[in-house]
């Protein structure tokens, strides 16, 4: 064991950051190929790729905060994974919800921010509108063709240039969130709609956040992870969702029973915010 950490802190040092990726999707690969023929069975479809399993990979942090905190969709759990495609359970849920309750159409001009590589791919093939993804890092995301780089808290992009946004788990990552919610909200044509996941917890008592706090061990001792810089009270994140002038629709996804044959996290909420007309 300690020759085995030894070999990967000696690569984490030496090898190119690209060269480490290829490493690990590899290793990814392999572990997924073992853990498939493990677990064959049909409990679980995948929506992306068609697969179906006993379960799907386990996936997720595991720091006592997290427990401790109740963090909704930001801990250690059980069937994340797609072994076949890599899909995620967020990516899996997000199609879900734009498809099913968001009205999502092949004519809608989209934003998706921070985008996941299964979900883009999805869009790619279904939205004959205007696609646009964006990251403030794009070149963090290689898998994702023609990505542009933005801000979101000052957005490039003319009023109402789209009818759908998807911002999946990005407002914890920023310092002036609310400010983010607001260019998302004027650049959404008037009844348009965005999907805002965030992770979340039922059991604080408001949104803990503290802008002095910029360490890793002291963001992942507060909010379970190193590059968050708020944890949110669930009804909060509402609040805030609201001041930046959206109507909010909170899916309990608890209550969308078939939404469990796709191992979605039966814990999270959707939220879905409507710029009003």
């Amino acid at each position: 064991m300690i020759l085995v950490q030894g070999l990967k802190a000696f690569l984490a040092a030496e090898l190119p950051q690209r060269t480490q990726e290829v490493i690990e999707e590899r290793r990814r690969k392999l572990r997924a190929r073992r853990f498939s023929s493990q677990n064959e069975g049909d409990a679980y479809r995948c929506i992306f790729c068609d697969h179906s399993y006993a379960r799907f990979m386990k996936a997720g942090l595991d720091y006592p905060v997290i427990k401790e905190k109740k963090i909704v969709a930001g801990g250690l759990r059980d069937n994340v994974v797609c072994p076949a495609c890599g899909s995620m359970d967020r990516e899996r849920l997000a199609r879900l919800v734009l498809t099913e309750q968001m009205g999502l159409r092949p004519h809608h001009d989209t934003l998706h921010v921070a985008p996941e590589p299964m979900l883009y791919e999805y869009l790619s093939k279904t939205v004959t509108g205007r696609l646009v993804a964006c990251d403030l890092f794009p070149d963090d995301r290689p898998g994702v063709p023609n990505i542009i780089k933005q801000d979101l808290t000052k957005l490039e992009f003319d009023d109402g240039s789209f009818d759908i946004v998807i911002c999946n788990h990005v407002m914890e990552h920023i310092p002036a969130d609310v400010v983010a919610m607001t260019e998302i909200k004027r650049v959404l044509r008037p009844g348009g709609k965005a999907l805002l996941q965030v992770p979340y917890s039922e059991v604080i008592e408001t949104t803990e956040e503290d802008l002095s706090v910029i360490t890793n061990a002291e963001r992942i001792a507060r909010y379970g992870q190193s590059d968050h810089v708020r944890l949110y009270e669930k009804q909060d994140y509402v609040r805030r969702l609201k001041e930046a002038g959206f109507d909010v629709q909170m899916l309990e996804l608890d209550a969308l029973k078939t939404y469990r044959r796709y191992a979605v996290n039966p814990e999270e909420c959707a939220f879905v915010a409507r710029k009003p007309e």
